[in-house]
């Protein structure tokens, strides 16, 4: 719900393991695959962009990655006590990102890091990204994260361009992240 402040670690976690158990015991004979969160980096993007009631710190945004995380790491834990054969998994929204010219290249990598690895990447290694930067490095993982996944459910998304970004950025992660996005057009022929 948007009066949950995913900032606050301690309520944010409480309150989603609750949602947990209780779905769990609604639905738990009848459910084998479970998705814990579909698209958290657009859920944690708009949230502390301010877009939804309460949430306005961009600031936070790698305890934000960080809370979510650990959330599913918890309710990956709690499914598996309950049934080993079920399988759990977040939904990772993809984005394709190209650049204009061949010599900005690692300009579509770390977007890729800033958007799709940085949720994918802890899940693989219990380790932030590379190119993430040391404010993303002053938070720390979930230490049960590693391996918290059955399968990897990726939502294909929107091809963008990824630039250098020239311009101040007003929070923290668009500042670190520095690319503007830029959708590509198509030309049918």
């Amino acid at each position: 719900p948007a009066e949950i402040d995913f900032n606050d670690t301690e309520t944010f976690l409480q309150k989603y393991q609750e949602f947990v158990e209780y779905v769990y015991e609604q639905f738990g004979d009848k459910v084998k695959v479970w998705m814990t969160f579909h698209d958290p980096w657009s859920m944690i993007y708009n949230a502390n962009a301010g877009i939804w009631p309460g949430q306005k710190n961009n600031d936070q945004i790698y305890q934000t990655y960080s809370n979510i995380l650990q959330a599913h790491a918890n309710a990956f834990d709690y499914l598996k006590s309950k049934d080993q054969s079920n399988s759990i998994t977040l939904g990772l929204k993809a984005n394709w990102y190209e650049t204009k010219d061949e010599e900005n290249l690692d300009d579509a990598f770390r977007s890729m890091d800033y958007s799709f690895n940085i949720l994918a990447e802890p899940m693989l290694s219990g380790e932030w990204p590379e190119s993430l930067s040391e404010n993303a490095r002053k938070v720390p993982l979930p230490k049960n994260i590693k391996g918290a996944y059955d399968v990897f459910a990726v939502i294909p998304s929107d091809p963008l361009y990824a630039e250098p970004c020239f311009e101040a950025k007003n929070n923290v992660f668009d500042a670190d992240w520095c690319i503007d996005k830029e959708p590509m057009s198509y030309q049918l022929n």
